[in-house]
């Protein structure tokens, strides 16, 4: 009876576990929505993992800036960090970016580039792209994105990819069917 139980608690723990929500948002998601008319606006996109961004600021702007302020080595950083899953909505694209929001404000935007990728079966997949690289201080090559009309270093993150919800397609498929056909008499 013990192992009659243990099996049916791994089957149970298996399953829950393949039971994500969300999955990686690729070019053929993108095709998938775009081709049933859904507006990218409309999909909810989350980031797979935590990103913080950094800048060192003046003394004068330590007041002025919404982000959080540390002091470190004798200068000012200004933190944003965007915790993993944090919802996040569509703000514009171009032909290989999608810029996405996390936090209000038209220009606080992440740009996520498509690259290709293994972990989804090679399909193109968008994860967070940086417009330069700079090495900092220890030698670490770091990229630099636009954020919020300000240069900030990707400090954390830089792999995060675009992930949403399962649903979202699911709803798009619930619209086809399958004809039966019609037999002549």
């Amino acid at each position: 009876m013990k192992a009659h139980q243990l099996f049916i608690l791994l089957v149970s723990i298996i399953f829950i576990s393949s039971c994500k929500s969300t999955i990686y948002f690729t070019e053929e998601t993108k095709f998938q929505l775009e081709k049933s008319e859904v507006d990218l606006r409309r999909v909810q996109f989350y980031n797979s993992e935590t990103i913080v961004l950094a800048r060192q600021i003046k003394k004068e702007e330590v007041n002025v800036v919404s982000g959080k302020v540390r002091l470190e080595e004798g200068r000012y950083i200004e933190e944003v960090i965007i915790k993993a899953g944090t919802p996040g909505v569509f703000m514009e694209k171009n032909e290989k970016v999608l810029f996405i929001s996390f936090e209000e404000g038209s220009s606080k935007v992440i740009p996520f580039m498509k690259i290709n990728s293994r972990s989804s079966g090679n399909a193109p997949i968008y994860q967070l792209a940086s417009l330069e690289w700079k090495t900092n201080s220890s030698g670490r090559k770091l990229g630099v994105i636009n954020y919020d009309n300000n240069k900030y270093s990707v400090v954390s993150g830089d792999r995060s990819r675009l992930l949403i919800n399962k649903s979202t397609l699911s709803k798009n498929e619930r619209n086809s069917r399958v004809a039966k056909g019609v037999k002549i008499e």
